[in-house]
């Protein structure tokens, strides 16, 4: 017995210096960081599952090899010699290890366990650890890792909020593993595990987990704060945002995001939720919550996803503003809009009732000037006629004249001919005293013509 006891003390042991030995390599070769920080403070979460893997092998490891030289001591008959019990180097160890039968009852719960969760070892010991530890909402996710292990023999790694003493909650990353018996049947599952709920708020740079910042986080500018994971849990909420709500900060913690807002408004929230989780969006709305005495008032959230360093969206944080004294001040202002833009409509309308009068004299105007248009222009037609009419009498007038002065030149010419012929000396200057008085007709004629003429132009 005293063999096995050397060997589970070297397994653990040895995973305590390969734990060591692994800190060690990331800050002399690697250059991780302080080696405190690599060692326990800070682990980078591939880094710890790593090491708590390693360690879970080398203690089974050790539980086999103790298992196989107890099986040959008893076939040799040797003298029994009781073994000091593991639970020492498990129960000190730096992390948390935690035993479940296979119905899923306590049956090893270290100091760690105790030191993380306040529960004491005495209290949980034969309890069924889903019961007491696991929150309700996690249960779906905390059985079927534990089923896995129990019925299939896997090995899980799991991240999953516990339950502690006061009623907060608390991130564990752990391994979990399955025991086996002499005939390699799964008797239970050993899970050793770290708190990383500091890690995770710091990951995902809420100013709460900056102790220098953390009153600065609870009352900055009034407005309320929280931290929402995907569930719709809150797993964070700012002191301002309490006292907004006149709720309980420790009854505000766990409960479901959507219980702020009024019934009619839930949905609203649960979309925009999604939308900023599922869709890795920032999300800006408004809708009205309700305060412990049933109270309601406006109020405005702005929503930021919250992302793991593999860009897994693990819930979003939320600033919770209110907006009763923005929206008191926006009331004057608002009536007035209105009122500014009732007056606008009625000038508007006796603007378009103007435009209407001032076309409709336009048309009036138009059709009356264009029937004295039409007038005028009947009474210039009749005009242009008339003196038409008495061009062309002036003209045959005229024309007759001058007819008849061609005809009487004409028997005058033939009656100079003839007395020409017939004449003497006397009377051939009576001839050339008749030409003149001819010529002095045709000349007058001429004249006439000529005049007819520039009329007729």
């Amino acid at each position: 017995m005293r063999s096995q006891s050397s060997i589970i003390g070297l397994s653990v042991g040895a995973g305590i210096f390969a734990w060591v030995l692994d800190a060690l390599i990331d800050t002399v070769l690697l250059d991780g960081g302080e080696f405190k920080d690599v060692l326990i403070l800070k682990v980078p979460p591939q880094e710890l599952y790593g090491r708590i893997a390693a360690l879970a092998i080398f203690f089974g490891l050790g539980m086999i090899l103790a298992s196989l030289l107890a099986e040959r001591e008893e076939v040799e008959e040797e003298p029994v010699v009781e073994q000091a019990p593991a639970e020492p180097f498990a129960d000190e160890a730096d992390v948390m290890m935690l035993g479940l039968d296979r119905d899923g009852r306590i049956i090893f719960f270290n100091q760690r366990c105790e030191e993380i969760t306040g529960h004491r070892r005495e209290e949980v010991l034969g309890q069924v650890f889903f019961d007491m530890v696991i929150p309700v909402r996690a249960l779906p996710r905390a059985l079927t890792a534990f089923k896995s292990v129990v019925e299939r023999g896997e090995h899980v790694d799991a991240e999953m909020p516990w339950l502690t003493a006061p009623g907060h909650e608390v991130i564990i990353s752990s391994h979990i593993s399955p025991v086996h018996d002499d005939r390699g049947e799964v008797t239970g599952v050993v899970a050793i595990g770290q708190e990383v709920t500091e890690f995770r708020l710091s990951e995902t740079e809420l100013i709460e987990s900056r102790q220098p910042y953390r009153g600065l986080a609870e009352t900055m500018m009034g407005d309320g704060m929280a931290a929402i994971d995907r569930d719709g849990t809150l797993t964070w909420v700012s002191l301002s945002l309490a006292e907004m709500l006149g709720r309980d900060r420790d009854e505000l913690v766990g409960s479901n995001v959507l219980r702020l807002a009024r019934a009619e408004d839930r949905g609203i929230l649960e979309q925009r939720l999604e939308e900023c989780i599922n869709g890795g969006q920032r999300v800006n709305f408004e809708l009205t919550i309700t305060t412990e005495s049933g109270h309601r008032f406006p109020a405005a959230f702005a929503m930021m996803a919250l992302d793991q360093p593999d860009d897994d969206t693990i819930g979003s944080f939320a600033v919770i503003r209110d907006l009763r004294d923005i929206k008191g001040r926006e009331t004057p202002v608002i009536d007035e809009r209105e009122e500014l833009e009732a007056e606008l409509t009625r000038l508007s309308e006796r603007l378009q009732e103007a435009e209407s009068r001032i076309e409709s004299a336009r048309e009036e105007a138009r059709a009356e000037f264009q029937a004295d248009l039409e007038r005028m222009s009947a009474k210039v037609e009749d005009a242009d006629r008339r003196v038409a009419e008495a061009r062309e009498q002036a003209l045959a007038e005229q024309q007759a004249t001058i007819d008849n002065l061609q005809h009487q030149l004409e028997a005058a010419e033939a009656r100079v001919e003839q007395a020409r012929g017939a004449a003497g000396p006397e009377q051939q200057e009576r001839i050339e005293e008749l030409q003149a008085q001819l010529a002095e007709a045709e000349e007058r004629a001429e004249q006439a013509r000529q005049a007819t003429l520039a009329e007729q132009q």
